[in-house]
Order: C-alpha cells, then sequence, then structure tokens
C-alpha cells in the first residue's frame, strides 16, 4: 500500500516539475503580451478621459449660456441680469474663459468671453416681446481640461443658446400684468 503511494507521489513529483518549467517559460510571454496590450490600451483609456473632460465643459458651457439667456427673458430683466447669472454658474463649475472678462460682454474682435446677442445690437431692456436673445460663450480648452494630447490645447470650446423674450407689454386685446 506504501509503495503504491509512494508511487503515486513520484509520479506527481515529476509532471508538477515539469508543468513549471513550461510555466516559467510561459510567465515570459505573458509579461510580453501585457506589455503589447498595454501599448493599445494606455491612449485609448487616456483619449477617452480626455474626451469625456471635454463634453464636460462643453455641457457646463451649455448650462451656464442657459441659465444666463433664462435669467434675461423675463419682465424687466437687463443685461446686467444675464451676465451675473452666467458668471455665477460658470463660477460654480469651474469654467475659465482665459483672459476674457467675466465682469463685462464680449466684442466681437475677442476670442473668448461672453456674447450676448439681440436683434439690432438692441439692449435687452429695449426688446419686444418675442425678440431672440442669444448667448454664445467660448473658452479655450487648454485652462478647462487636463490636456493630455497637444492638438487638444490650442481649441476653443463653444456653446450657444437662444430664447425669445417673454410678454411685457400689452399686446392687441390681451393684457399682461
Amino acid at each position: 500500500m506504501f509503495q503504491r503511494f509512494n508511487q503515486t507521489v513520484k509520479s506527481l513529483t515529476r509532471k508538477r516539475l515539469r508543468s513549471r518549467a513550461r510555466d516559467s517559460n510561459r510567465s515570459g510571454a505573458a509579461a510580453v503580451e501585457c506589455a503589447l496590450c498595454l501599448l493599445v490600451l494606455t491612449p485609448i483609456i487616456f483619449g477617452t478621459l480626455e474626451t469625456c473632460a471635454g463634453i464636460l465643459v462643453q455641457q457646463s458651457l451649455t448650462v451656464s449660456a442657459f441659465e444666463g439667456v433664462r435669467a434675461g427673458t423675463g419682465r424687466g430683466t437687463t443685461s446686467e441680469d444675464i451676465l451675473v447669472r452666467t458668471r455665477q454658474v460658470l463660477e460654480f463649475r469651474g469654467v475659465k474663459l482665459g483672459e476674457a472678462s467675466l465682469t463685462e460682454f464680449a466684442s466681437e474682435g475677442d476670442k473668448h468671453g461672453i456674447f450676448l446677442i439681440t436683434p439690432g445690437d438692441a439692449d435687452v431692456e429695449d426688446l419686444n416681446a418675442l425678440d431672440p436673445i442669444t448667448l454664445r460663450i467660448v473658452a479655450p480648452a487648454a485652462g478647462n481640461a487636463t490636456p493630455i494630447f497637444e492638438h487638444l490645447i490650442n481649441r476653443d470650446i463653444e456653446a450657444s443658446v437662444t430664447m425669445v423674450r417673454e410678454f411685457d407689454r400689452p399686446v392687441g386685446n390681451i393684457i399682461v400684468n
């Protein structure tokens, strides 16, 4: 009985030694395969993260423009109301407009900033009901996301929202209080 046990143990030991020899050869191949996979996966992972960061900035600009225009469409609102609300949302979301001012609207020649577009460049206070108000925000990608790839640094991220002014004067037979 013990002889059979000893033979079984010896044969198992020989098999383990042979499989370990094969495993040691295989572990080198596994390291090479891992390195090759990492070469392919690393740019994909970092590219996905950078793309998501850019989409987040784009969405933040859209929300800021939406909130700003919404603040200016009501009765008795001014362009200052639009600017204040837009600035609040931009600061809350941590979006930087580069060297552009957050305290005044950008003019046509500016590259980045908050642009207010109204019919005939009229003030918001002078707009009639149903006149469109467009707010366009342009921010540099470099200051708002962690740039991993060089081609994203010099790009601009832009969002634009248009709404119409609410009724604030009598229209025909309709009297608005």
